[in-house]
């Protein structure tokens, strides 16, 4: 059977009667598509596999789209919100720094009607002010330190002076601490009359035969860090000590006696000490003259502490008695508005003008201490140069548990914001080893004549 193409077509010729016939031949008819016996099920012509990778990357491809999407609107969401914020931030920025600069304008229009002290005085306040603005606006701080310098130089020029009548006081630039001018004279040293301890007796008389200066407040930690830049009073609880008007605390003998000799360095080498004369710790003798201030009663305002004293003295209260349970006493005050330590010069000062000389805090003396000093004591310009062994109660870190130990110490005067009224009398003492550090022992100088190298150590 002959195969012959027609149209391109493979054919089969077929004679049969003398008829021809053409046929397709099977090898190029068109398969028929072989039904399925489950009716509905249609099969793929092309490999499921291909189908699977390319639905997951279509759907990986979308999500990738939305996470995009959403990407993009967080992100013009965070900074409209961090250029709110910035917005806010600079408003505030600047609404602060208009209130610290009319403080600024205020002093300078204070100083129009004052007098040469008061306008070193605001002066120095000025100074304070602009190192609060220098530290909130840091980037421009040349500018800022600049309009200080102004102030600065108002009080170089002021000196101690030997010699006046009424005395004039002035303010140390190295620190800006005011001192406050004591003229000399004659006091009885010691207690006179109530309960005491007998280390308060003899009371005898003596004389301070040189006027001298001291700082009518403790050393603040504002002026500590002039000196001690790294100095941190610390905490007691949940009270922060380490505000700049509030007193140094947690502070030896040794590095307070340290700090007195850097300022008296400082200060010598731009001739603003008199001859003979040194910044230092008070002598005993002189810091109880100077709290007394011409008075012989128990406190430098009166006999009785009460209410009267918690205008005069930061002591233990009644307030501070329920929060912490500690004991009390009689004629204590209900509420002297601070728990612990407060800024100096929060209450009323002495007649010699001098702040927290009772309570606040405890405040080292140059002596060293001895149980029946004013029974040796000189009757001028005494001073406890000798150190002499003691028994010193000390408390374990470990277990809060007390002992004793044998060792020479340091006099403390005026009781602090954790004593009971009768433990901050005028005439009141207490001692510490001079490595000692306390959250309520801080200390104050004074501008007096040189005393004996002996009390270094």
């Amino acid at each position: 059977m002959p195969i012959i193409q027609q149209l391109g077509v493979y054919m089969i010729e077929n004679k049969k009667d003398d008829k021809v016939t053409f046929e397709q031949h099977p090898a190029f008819e068109k398969k028929k598509k072989r039904s399925s016996k489950y009716k509905g099920i249609k099969q793929s012509e092309v490999n499921p596999f291909n189908n699977i990778i390319e639905q997951h990357t279509e759907h990986k491809n979308r999500i990738i789209k939305i996470v995009f999407i959403i990407v993009m609107i967080l992100s013009v969401l965070i900074i409209i919100k961090v250029a709110s914020n910035e917005y806010t931030k600079s408003i505030e920025k600047a609404t602060k720094l208009e209130k610290m600069n009319q403080v600024i304008s205020l002093i300078d229009i204070q100083m129009n009607k004052a007098d040469l002290f008061q306008k070193e005085q605001l002066a120095t306040r000025a100074i304070i002010q602009y190192d609060k603005i220098i530290k909130y606006d840091f980037i421009n701080r040349r500018q800022w330190i600049e309009k200080q310098d102004k102030y600065k130089q108002m009080i170089l020029q002021s000196f101690p002076v030997l010699g006046m009548k009424k005395g004039i006081n002035y303010i140390v630039p190295t620190i800006l601490t005011t001192m406050k001018h004591i003229p000399k004279g004659n006091f009885t040293i010691g207690r006179r009359q109530g309960k005491g301890d007998d280390d308060e007796l003899p009371f005898k008389k003596i004389s301070i035969t040189s006027e001298f200066w001291m700082s009518e407040s403790e050393i603040t930690n504002y002026q500590i860090k002039k000196i001690m830049p790294n100095h941190s009073s610390g905490k007691w609880g949940k009270y922060f000590l380490s505000g700049d008007s509030l007193p140094a605390v947690n502070i030896s003998w040794q590095e307070a006696n340290l700090f007195c000799r850097s300022l008296t360095e400082a200060e010598q080498n731009v001739n603003r000490i008199p001859k003979n004369y040194e910044y230092r710790l008070p002598t005993e003798a002189e810091w109880e003259y100077a709290c007394r201030a011409g008075t012989e009663t128990i406190y430098f305002w009166g006999d009785k502490f009460g209410e009267l004293g918690a205008q005069f003295a930061n002591t233990r209260d009644g307030r501070f008695i329920k929060l912490e349970k500690w004991n009390k006493e009689r004629g204590i005050a209900k509420n002297d508005k601070h728990i612990v330590s407060a800024p100096v010069k929060s209450y009323a000062p002495n007649g010699f003008g001098l702040y927290d000389m009772t309570g606040n805090v405890w405040e080292w003396c140059a002596d060293w201490y001895r149980p029946k000093a004013y029974m040796h004591i000189s009757q001028e310009n005494p001073l406890n140069s000798r150190p002499v062994e003691v028994v010193i109660s000390k408390m374990r870190e470990s277990d809060a548990e007390r002992y004793v130990i044998p060792s020479p110490a340091k006099v403390m005067r005026g009781g602090s914001w954790g004593n009971l009224p009768s433990e901050c009398r005028s005439a009141a003492r207490e001692y510490a080893e001079a490595k000692d550090k306390n959250t309520g022992v801080g200390f104050r100088i004074v501008l007096a004549p040189k005393i004996l190298n002996t009390l270094k150590q």
